[in-house]
């Protein structure tokens, strides 16, 4: 991808954009990425006793516990979600250092992920969460030519 150096440019790459969001959105739903290209590391700033809440940081320090690994604060967690909804925190993520040939990631979770992180990059050209998710989803896909009409761009200039 050329590098823009206009807003009439910047606006041309969108179609590229959006492109690339819905290849990694369709390998997300279909449940061809790797759980281990979609591991979270934070650090944990509390003993674990000291967490109010079980979140997905507090829900990986538990299960990396009843392995006999203690974490300390300011030590790395890794973990990804493999069902984020769940009441019980052990469903909720898995400890990276417990993920197996069995584990499988919270698809509509890393989904929202995924949305959420192009919406942030996308949003001044008027795509929010839901506008993407249409496009994702086939509602709303937009071709080069009709995106390059409706901002007046040359469509020789996209690709």
């Amino acid at each position: 991808m050329k590098c823009a150096r206009t807003v009439d440019e910047l606006y041309g790459t969108i179609p590229c954009v959006l492109d690339v969001v819905h290849r990694y959105a369709d390998e997300i739903l279909n449940g061809d990425v790797d759980p281990a290209e979609l591991v979270f590391t934070t650090h944990t700033r509390h003993r674990l006793e000291d967490y109010r809440q079980k979140g997905s940081q507090a829900a990986a320090l538990y299960q990396l516990r009843e392995e006999g690994v203690e974490v300390q604060p300011g030590q790395a967690v890794q973990y990804i979600h493999t069902d984020h909804r769940s009441r019980y925190y052990h469903n909720r993520v898995r400890a990276a250092e417990l993920i197996d040939t069995d584990t499988v990631y919270d698809k509509k979770k890393y989904y929202d992920i995924t949305l959420r992180a192009a919406e942030s990059i996308l949003r001044p050209f008027g795509y929010d969460r839901d506008v993407l998710d249409d496009v994702v989803m086939g509602s709303a896909q937009m071709r080069v030519e009709d995106f390059a009409r409706l901002y007046s761009i040359d469509v020789d200039d996209i690709s």
